[in-house]
């Protein structure tokens, strides 16, 4: 089994190729500012490093056009669960996608921002409030 660390670093060596591909969709899909909005690509996040398909590539979020199979799902052997949402900020809009998975029975998480305020979160565990 992959550490969490050889799992991470799988996904991060991916992180520049999706978010060129999201970043180029999104430019042909923009309307008014407003960019395409995806569900989570599966219903529970993938484990230990181990492939997991996709089981929600056709789910729309509520009030939304598009799903992760109108859109084109990028990622061909997928470790951690990935969607996407719009922000809008005083600078502007832009949007968000947002990685998890579980390791060792703990969830992890990553956010990468596109646009006008830009960032990456790097991947850090989720601890629930006690």
């Amino acid at each position: 089994m992959p550490t969490l660390k050889e799992t991470t670093d799988s996904v991060d060596a991916r992180v520049a190729e999706l978010m060129d591909f999201i970043t180029t969709t999104q430019e042909s899909n923009e309307q008014n500012g407003k960019y395409v909005q995806l569900d989570w690509s599966h219903a529970t996040d993938p484990e230990d490093g181990v492939v997991k398909q996709p089981d929600r590539l056709s789910r729309k979020l509520p009030g939304k056009a598009k799903t992760w199979t109108d859109f084109g799902y990028p990622i061909e052997s997928p470790v951690c669960n990935a969607c996407v949402h719009e922000y809008v900020a005083p600078g502007g809009s832009g949007w968000v996608l947002i990685l998890s998975m579980k390791f060792g029975g703990k969830r992890y998480m990553r956010t990468v921002k596109y646009g006008p305020e830009s960032s990456d979160t790097g991947w850090s565990e989720v601890v629930a409030p006690k």
